[in-house]
C-alpha cells in the first residue's frame, strides 16, 4: 500500500499513524523496494508516494523494541532526594498583556532542608534581593514584606511533592515587632492597608498556603513533574489559572545523549488548552542523580476577560 506525501507529513508521524515504533524502518523499508524516483530522506518531498509495510512485518519490526523512545535515557527514572535539596536560585518573571510587557522583576530564591522524616521534609524557604524593572513605591513593598516575613516552611512529601507552606513559628512570635517596622518605612494609607492584610493571611494557614503556590518559583520548582515515563512519555496535571481546571501535560526527554543533566520539554497534551486559549511551553533541566533542578524556563499565555495574559518564568541555580 503507497502513501502519497503531503506537506506537514513526517516519517515519525507516518509511522505513528500505521503503529510503526521506530520510523527508521518506514524509510528503509520503502528505499529498498520502490523505484529510484520515489527515494525518500528524513526530509519527505510533497507529491512522493511512500510503499508502507504490511501489519506483520509492522510486528516484525517492533518486535525489535529499538524505537528511540525505548532507550532508557528516554524513560528516565525521576527519584527526588530532599536530602541534597540546598540549593540558590534567580528567578526572572516577565508579564505582557495583548503582547506589550506590564512589568518584569526577579529575585533570589533559596531552599534550605531544615528537618526530615521517614515520609516527608520539611524546606527553609528565603526570598531576597528583590529588583522591579520599574522603580515603586510598591515594588519596594513587596520587597521589604516578602523578605521580613523569611523563612517560609514548606512541606513535601517522600517524592518531593508539595504538601504545604506556612509561615515559621519565629515570624508569627515576632510579627508585632515586624508589622511595626514596616508601618514606620511606609507611612501612608494604602501601605498600611496591605500591611494590616498581610498580618491577617500570616494568621490564616489556609491562606498562606494558597497565596504562597502561586508564587512563581513555587509553581515551577514543585511543578509535579516527576512521574513514570512509558515508551518515552510521562504526564502530568498542572493549573495555569486559578479560575480554570488543570490540564494535561507531556513531557519528554529532548535529547537522549545526556550526560549530567536531564532535558526535559513540556507541552499541553491535548487540544483541550487551545479550546480554553491556554498555552504552555516548559523546559526543564535535571540532575541525574537527585532530580533537582538546575534550570527551568516556561512561557505560559492565559485569556482573561477578553484579554491576552502571557508570563515567561525563568530559574537558574547558583553557586551555593
Amino acid at each position: 500500500m503507497f502513501h502519497y506525501i503531503k506537506n506537514g507529513d513526517t516519517l515519525a508521524g507516518l509511522a505513528t499513524e500505521i503503529g510503526l515504533e521506530n520510523p527508521v524502518y518506514l524509510k528503509e523499508y520503502n528505499n529498498a523496494q520502490c523505484l529510484p524516483s520515489d527515494l525518500i530522506t528524513e526530509e519527505l518531498e510533497p507529491g512522493k508516494r511512500v510503499l508502507l509495510p504490511k501489519l506483520t512485518e509492522i510486528e516484525d519490526y517492533n518486535a525489535l523494541r529499538d524505537a528511540p523512545f525505548r532507550l532508557p535515557k528516554a524513560n528516565p527514572n525521576l527519584v527526588w532526594k530532599a536530602n541534597l535539596a540546598n540549593r540558590n536560585y534567580q528567578v526572572k518573571v516577565t508579564n505582557r498583556i495583548d503582547g506589550s510587557e506590564t512589568g518584569s522583576f526577579h529575585y533570589e530564591a533559596r531552599l534550605q532542608l531544615r528537618k526530615s522524616g521517614y515520609d516527608y521534609s520539611q524546606l527553609n524557604w528565603f526570598r531576597s534581593n528583590y529588583h522591579f524593572d520599574k522603580t515603586s513605591k510598591m515594588g519596594q513593598l513587596v520587597k521589604a514584606c516578602s523578605e521580613a516575613i523569611n523563612p517560609l516552611l514548606i512541606t513535601i512529601d517522600d517524592k518531593g511533592v508539595l504538601q504545604e507552606i506556612a509561615v515559621a513559628k519565629s515570624v508569627l512570635e515576632k510579627w508585632a515587632e515586624i508589622q511595626a517596622a514596616l508601618c514606620d518605612a511606609f507611612p501612608d494609607a494604602y501601605a498600611a492597608a496591605y500591611i494590616e492584610d498581610l498580618a491577617y493571611v500570616l494568621q490564616q494557614p489556609h491562606l498562606v498556603n494558597r497565596r504562597m503556590r502561586q508564587d512563581p518559583f513555587i509553581r515551577t520548582y514543585f511543578a509535579p513533574l516527576r512521574v513514570p515515563f512509558d515508551k518515552g512519555l510521562s504526564f502530568f496535571s498542572l493549573q495555569l489559572s486559578t479560575a480554570l481546571p488543570p490540564i494535561r501535560i507531556q513531557q519528554v526527554v529532548a535529547m537522549t545523549d545526556y550526560t549530567d543533566s536531564i532535558p526535559l520539554v513540556q507541552t499541553i497534551n491535548d487540544n483541550t488548552g487551545n479550546e480554553q486559549g491556554l498555552y504552555y511551553e516548559g523546559k526543564y533541566l535535571l540532575d541525574q542523580e537527585d532530580s533537582s533542578i538546575h534550570a527551568a524556563s516556561i512561557r505560559t499565555q492565559v485569556y482573561h476577560k477578553y484579554r491576552q495574559h502571557e508570563t515567561a518564568i525563568e530559574l537558574q541555580e547558583r553557586a551555593k
